[in-house]
């Protein structure tokens, strides 16, 4: 690097001493050259001020000009504009806006001169530059100045072919990357995806020791790309962002240049504010860790050499302190205010205008968070701010932060308990949202639209609620829930009996160019990102085109046709017989529960339970704990993380605190939430024993509502000994189950049973005979050890009308479709579910597997996206599936129990599984005993009771697993009391 630095120094030292013999009148033209090279020498200056040299290498591009006219010297003229148009790009001085402008004309300019047949490498090169220019034009319309420059770099690529020009074509790539990632128009998730995959195609043409600069710069782009994918799975995505933009600072460290260290430290500043964590300790971390990059960074960066770059770090250190969870939160969000005003000297509406608007609606959200001062004052002052960004983030320009601003005001408004105007903004977000929804085109995109809403519909909900529109809030309270899942499982089960069988055919052929995209792009995993295939991306645009042509032709005479939008008639239809449904939500200002009982015409203030106290943050801490409480996230992500531990006492430990935080919240879950649903239940005359229907939202799908209990005569009961309850993502959900054309069954085998060879699940060998015996061997069909591999389920799996699951399963959450079953030839995703999949015959589906009852409930958590929801999208009526790692024993015998309720006793499927439920939690060490005896199993009972449950492990031998069953000490309770042993099975769906 040294010898770099004292070459150019010498090349410039050179020029200059050339130029005191070339003067412009007697030498002229060698007068230019030198003004030429001494600019371009300039530009490539390691020492001084990156700011100042680009100065003087404008300066001297210039007066090179004086004699490279366009008459006299066409060429040089051309190559002369041609850089100064670079130099003004990469200028830090002037307006940025008017720099950019320079530069286009300059561009511009120089192909009057490059044409591509003459000169095809400069005139690929201008078209390249032009590219940049309009990329970073802030001037005009802005999607039109991003088409441009991909229009422009597209063209290069025409010249600058792989195998030829390696280094042009991968910074081309890389302009490609910067301008999809930039893109307005089309899918946001699309344009990221494309991104990524331009700067791959740069970095696979690219040597770190051959060409240090643009390796690092595509790794910065990669880095910037993977922050901006982070909407869609946070913690995966920052991390490879971070490896990315480490990558680049490797080698800006190693060469001490300074700008672009800063601009690096500036982007991990920002990936480290969003690197999100269930654990308090390691957010506040990951918080400093911003600070500490984004204040190296500002160490460069200042108003007078890059005023933009200054801004723009200053914006990730507001933000930072703003979401700080130590020192005092009051001065951490003034101080944040503080520094967005310093960054309001730098972004003006002028200069900055979409900086501008960011500041202004960051701004808006500090003022809404704002502690001190009067709450009614500071959240008119966040308005205003809102407001100010929407005047550049206007809904035909910037559709997207159009809503995102309209979603920040009614959330204010929110805040003051503004019922009306809450209402109204919602509403404008929520048009805006169904619109840009309507245009996604890939599964990821919609699921990355839904997950700008998050919350927006209970919210609005919440108002319509406090407003007194009862019918209208459940209406709006149904619409929010699982959308796309409804969507797709309409699409997949509809009959198409009603419609010609020319559309029957369209219908058919696009619903399976639909399924198959539901699973496009799969991880590439020696990247850590999806494998974009812009191809594939057409071809899902084009399916989701066609369907919504052909759906508007279909419901000119059939307008039910693709029925997906709830109304009151529907949802009240399907409340249980002689039950009631029970819909929640969970706002910052409260909950509120619908409960709605058989029989009930329109909604009453009687059928509203509100729950003042169990707002968001109640609801935050029994998920995520605080100083006094474990949560459940936490607890379970240490049990799960403890299982790749090699030590026995973590895993023994990690699993006891699980057990013990199972116990303590469904405690909790009966006082402050499941108790008082009790009660209103009991006010509205329903009967005990009768089915209550629960369509928990957000994070509550994750826990056992069931086992929520109380203690009553010195007796632990649960709302499971109350009720008989079952869950679905949504009632529109239950409505088109029942919707969905009924299929053949086969009546010779009705079950199938698939069962993999696993050493340490011995007791799922004893629940699959003892099922199998209650059907009759003759009716079901058997995978077992080898044969239990994908192709064969799929295959067998059609037509029967049970399907039994008893493997290991994973819940992945950092990628919930690489979630699944493990196979004998490996794990059988979600993805794999959705594309490959058909059991519409299908009754009923268990999942004695752990974890498959999960759903993705970070991003989007008004969805339905795991493995049991596979199974459902697949053709499934109900299934049952469990919301943990679950135990061994006490899983058989509640299967076992499950199976037998059904089939010998008559139950239903749901009343089946409380009947196991209830069983399993009751049962004596004796009982237990008995029963597993009937399954031809010898027990030692003289164990101890950590027998009970222990892990077993991939090697512990099927001799010692049979005596895994031991009393406990004391016969009661069982050894099975405690709800993990339980309850950690749900039914979701409808029986039919």
């Amino acid at each position: 690097m040294n010898d770099k630095k004292e070459y150019i120094e010498e090349r410039i030292q050179y020029y200059l001493q050339n130029l005191e013999v070339y003067t412009q009148e007697k030498f002229p033209e060698e007068w230019a050259t030198t003004q030429s090279n001494l600019a371009g020498a300039y530009t490539e200056r390691i020492n001084e001020s990156s700011a100042d040299n680009i100065e003087k290498a404008i300066c001297h591009y210039k007066l090179a000009l004086k004699v490279f006219t366009q008459s006299a010297y066409p060429e040089d003229w051309a190559m002369t504009q041609n850089n100064l148009a670079i130099a003004y790009i990469n200028r830090c001085y002037g307006v940025k806006a008017d720099n950019i402008e320079i530069a286009i004309t300059l561009l511009i300019s120089a192909l009057k001169v490059r044409k591509r047949k003459a000169s095809p490498k400069e005139w690929a090169r201008t078209q390249h530059n032009l590219g940049i220019a309009y990329k970073e034009r802030i001037r005009g319309n802005k999607v039109k100045n991003i088409e441009r420059s991909i229009k422009h770099a597209k063209n290069a690529l025409k010249v600058f072919i792989p195998d030829r020009y390696a280094l042009d074509y991968a910074r081309i790539q890389n302009t490609l990357s910067t301008a999809y990632l930039n893109k307005i128009c089309g899918e946001e998730t699309d344009n990221i995806d494309t991104a990524i995959y331009h700067a791959n195609l740069a970095l696979d043409h690219l040597n770190k020791d051959e060409f240090p600069n643009d390796w690092a710069i595509t790794h910065n782009n990669l880095g910037l790309a993977f922050l901006e994918k982070q909407k869609e799975n946070s913690d995966t995505n920052l991390k490879t962002a971070i490896t990315h933009l480490n990558n680049a600072l490797s080698v800006y460290t190693k060469n001490a240049i300074m700008e672009k260290m800063a601009v690096i430290h500036s982007n991990l500043a920002m990936a480290y504010l969003f690197l999100v964590t269930d654990e308090r300790e390691e957010r506040a971390e990951n918080l400093k860790l911003a600070i500490i990059h984004a204040n190296w960074a500002l160490k460069v960066f200042t108003t007078e050499t890059d005023p933009e770059k200054y801004a723009s770090t200053l914006n990730y250190l507001a933000i930072a302190f703003e979401n700080l969870n130590f020192g005092d939160p009051s001065d951490n969000i003034e101080t944040s205010i503080d520094i967005y005003s310093l960054i309001g000297e730098v972004y003006t509406l002028k200069a900055y205008p979409h900086e501008f608007a960011r500041t202004q609606y960051n701004l808006g959200i500090a003022y809404s968070n704002r502690i001190a001062g009067n709450k009614k004052e500071n959240i008119q002052e966040a308005v205003s701010h809102f407001q100010l960004a929407q005047k550049v983030w206007t809904y035909d320009d910037h559709p997207a932060e159009h809503r995102d601003t309209w979603k920040k005001i009614g959330d204010s408004y929110f805040q003051l308990q503004n019922w009306n105007d809450a209402c109204i903004a919602y509403y404008k977000a929520c048009e805006i949202s169904d619109n840009l929804i309507i245009e996604a085109y890939t599964e990821r995109g919609r699921q990355n639209e839904v997950g700008k809403i998050a919350n927006i519909y209970s919210n609005l909900a919440y108002c319509q609620i406090s407003m007194g529109h009862l019918p209208e809030a459940l209406v709006t309270c149904e619409k929010g829930k699982t959308r796309l899942f409804n969507e797709t499982l309409s699409i997949i089960g509809q009959d198409l009996n009603n419609i010609p069988s020319d559309k029957q055919l369209r219908f058919i052929k696009i619903r399976k160019e639909l399924k198959e995209s539901m699973t496009e792009m799969p991880l590439d995993f020696t990247r850590n990102f999806y494998k974009y295939d812009p191809m594939s991306s057409k071809r899902i645009k084009k399916a989701r085109n066609k369907l919504k042509a052909l759906v508007k032709e279909i419901k000119v005479n059939n307008p039910d046709f693709l029925w997906t939008n709830p109304d009151l008639t529907t949802i009240l239809a399907e409340i249980p017989e002689k039950g009631a449904i029970v819909v929640p939500l969970i706002t910052s200002q409260g909950g509120a529960v619908f409960i709605v009982p058989s029989g009930t015409i329109t909604i009453a203030p009687h059928n509203v339970l509100r729950l003042n106290e169990f707002d968001s943050t109640a609801l935050h801490v029994l998920m995520h704990g605080n100083e006094n409480h474990t949560g459940w996230l936490q607890t379970y992500n240490r049990r799960v993380k403890s299982l790749e531990s090699n030590c026995e006492e973590i895993k023994r430990k990690a699993l006891e605190d699980w057990i013990s935080t199972i116990g303590d919240i469904s405690k909790r879950l009966w006082d402050q939430f499941i108790g008082p649903i009790f009660t209103h239940l009991k006010s509205l005359d329903v009967q005990l024993g009768t089915p209550i229907l629960i369509t928990p939202p957000g994070l509550l799908k994750l826990l056992p509502l069931h086992a929520a209990y109380r203690i009553e005569n010195g007796l632990l009961r649960a709302f499971l000994d109350d009720y008989t309850i079952s869950y679905a993502p949504s009632i529109t959900t239950i409505s088109i189950i029942k919707k969905m054309k009924p299929i053949q069954k086969s009546e010779k085998d009705r079950l199938l049973m698939v069962k993999p060879n696993h050493n340490n699940l011995y007791f799922s060998t004893v629940e699959c005979k003892a099922i199998t015996s209650l059907f009759g061997a003759d009716k079901v069909k058997s995978l077992e050890d080898k044969n239990a591999v994908k192709d064969m389920v799929v295959k067998f799996a059609q037509n029967k009308q049970y399907l039994h699951f008893s493997t290991h399963g994973y819940f992945v959450k950092e990628n919930v479709m690489q979630s699944g079953l493990v196979l004998e030839d490996g794990m059988w995703t979600l993805a794999d579910i959705l594309s490959d999949l058909n059991i519409a015959a299908a009754r009923m589906v268990t999942l004695s597997v752990c974890e498959s009852g999960i759903p993705q409930y970070q991003k989007i958590p008004d969805e339905y996206i795991g493995i049991s929801a596979g199974f459902l999208h697949a053709g499934a009526s109900c299934v049952i599936s469990s919301l943990w790692a679950v135990n061994d024993v006490a899983t058989s015998m509640l299967m076992m129990k499950l199976y037998s309720s059904h089939l010998i006793d008559g139950l239903s499927p749901v009343c089946a599984l409380r009947e196991a439920q209830i069983f399993i939690r009751n049962a004596t060490n004796q009982e237990v005993v008995n029963f597993m005896c009937n399954g031809n199993i010898s027990l030692d009972i003289d164990r101890d009771y950590s027998c009970i449950i222990q892990e077993p492990n991939e090697n512990q031998d099927q001799a010692n697993s049979s005596s895994c069953i031991s009393k406990r000490g004391n016969p009661i309770p069982g050894p099975f009391v405690n709800p993990y042993f339980w309850a950690g099975f749900v039914i979701n769906g409808v029986y039919k």
